[in-house]
């Protein structure tokens, strides 16, 4: 019997079982079909969300916000994070910052979960 596995952080892995052989079937977000600017949620290990961003004729696909972490989740934590990340200045639809101040922390309605005690501050 031959196992082969891929170990690839961008890669969701599809197990199917056929003829006594474990099979790993690649599956990847494909940019092409995706639409401009349209957030949805990340096939990444370790990310929350992915955009396939577009901005002066260039095309990126990226993934932003730590699994793992609350966002959005206090007003206090949102002013920390706006001042740390300065959100005022992300213009640039290409970069993860943009995204994470746009979408993560916006505003009030964000995730009522916390981040881990291990890693909590002072919020």
């Amino acid at each position: 019997m031959v196992l082969t596995t891929l170990v690839l952080l961008s890669i969701l892995y599809h197990r199917t079982l056929k003829q006594g052989l474990i099979i790993i079937e690649e599956k990847m977000a494909e940019k092409s079909k995706m639409k401009c600017n349209v957030v949805k949620k990340s096939d990444r290990a370790g990310k929350k969300r992915m955009v396939k961003a577009c901005a002066g004729g260039k095309e990126k696909l990226i993934h932003f916000g730590a699994t793992g972490y609350g966002h959005n989740y206090s007003a206090a934590a949102r002013k920390s994070f706006k001042a740390r990340h300065k959100c005022g200045t992300a213009k640039d639809k290409l970069t993860a910052r943009y995204w994470s101040c746009k979408k993560l922390w916006a505003g009030k309605g964000g995730s009522t979960k916390s981040s881990p005690k291990s890693k909590r501050g002072k919020y």
